[in-house]
């Protein structure tokens, strides 16, 4: 049958696809050696970075998983350095280096979020407000996920009826094919969207994290990978910081951006395909594909944006407001 393996093409997958079946790493850049501790340097020169020995460990730990177990079988939690001593030296301006710069050795996207998701272990709690500009530039450019390799509506309409719309017996084979790719598309991902999640969290609050957490909620959307849990996180900041001290043009401009990722989220375009089925419909009866949102209840993102919206139309004054119950009273 092949449907999704033949539109890997178009959905612009294929590359992923490889990786997992050939081993890439094999004919990447081998990692680094870390120089030793104490080894003399060229004068005028930094030393190796205190991070560089736990880098080549995860990188050759990331190429045992593809080589060994088709990419599965990698860590799952944040938590390199929280099973050992860390190096002299690792400190948070140590690691945001680190997280800066292309990993040596990382042969792919996911190669190198994974590495720098776990480097983020290595934190104490959260960045400071000092090292927050160049933080969020860095969270900025971390790897995006690829696109769901269902999101491409026309390509996989177009063979569908292809293979014939109305033949019953595809829905099976269809349906386990599609599976399968989301399997893989998830095993890939995952660890890019696990890097995000994780640096978002390192972040120090305010207005400007939270545009940087919305404009990450728009590129998981906008490529089709699941952003439900993400955006409660988001969300809830958002609501908790405008309560409490949010300007009103700020808290204006986040509306504004949550009305939009609200219609990004309803547009058809960001709804992958994630099953086929057999429906009887008033003009038509036959195989029908069916699609998911990448945001479940949509519904809450509108009403932030109304809330938010009103919040900013409110007298500055901040801080949470109550009811005073004596105003019945007076009524």
């Amino acid at each position: 049958m092949n449907l999704l393996h033949r539109s890997a093409v178009t959905l612009g997958v294929s590359c992923f696809f490889a990786i997992a079946a050939t081993a890439a790493p094999a004919a990447a850049a081998p990692a680094a050696a870390p120089t030793k501790p104490g080894a003399s340097t060229p004068a005028g020169k930094p030393g190796p970075s205190p991070a560089a020995p736990a880098i080549t460990a995860l990188v050759k730990e990331y190429q045992t998983s593809l080589k060994e177990k088709n990419g599965e079988g990698l860590r799952e939690k944040c938590d390199y350095f929280s099973t050992g001593e860390k190096p002299e030296g690792l400190t948070p301006e140590v690691i945001l280096a680190a997280l800066e710069k292309p990993i040596p050795g990382a042969a792919d996207p996911r190669a190198e979020a994974y590495v720098k998701w776990q480097l983020l272990s290595g934190l104490d709690g959260k960045f400071s407000d000092a090292l927050l500009p160049r933080a969020i530039k860095a969270y900025r450019a971390a790897p995006v996920p690829r696109d769901h390799p269902a999101r491409n509506h026309r390509a996989l309409d177009q063979k569908l009826y292809r293979m014939g719309v109305f033949k019953a017996d595809l829905e099976v084979g269809i349906n386990k094919e599609l599976t399968d790719a989301i399997a893989q598309y998830r095993l890939y991902v995952d660890p890019i969207l696990d890097y995000r999640d994780e640096f978002y969290r390192r972040l120090p609050g305010g207005y400007d994290t939270l545009v940087a957490g919305v404009q990450d909620t728009f590129d998981r959307v906008q490529h089709g990978a699941p952003a439900t849990e993400f955006w409660k996180t988001v969300s809830g900041e958002i609501r908790s910081w405008a309560l409490t001290g949010g300007k009103p043009d700020q808290i204006k401009r986040l509306a504004d951006a949550s009305k939009q990722l609200y219609a990004e989220v309803k547009a058809d375009r960001n709804k992958p395909y994630s099953r086929i089925m057999w429906v009887k419909e008033d003009k038509f009866e036959g195989l029908k594909w069916q699609s998911e949102q990448t945001i479940q209840y949509d519904k809450t993102i509108d009403e932030l944006a109304t809330w938010l919206e009103e919040r900013a139309s409110q007298p500055a004054g901040g801080g949470l407001q109550f009811k005073n119950p004596d105003d019945k009273m007076k009524k």
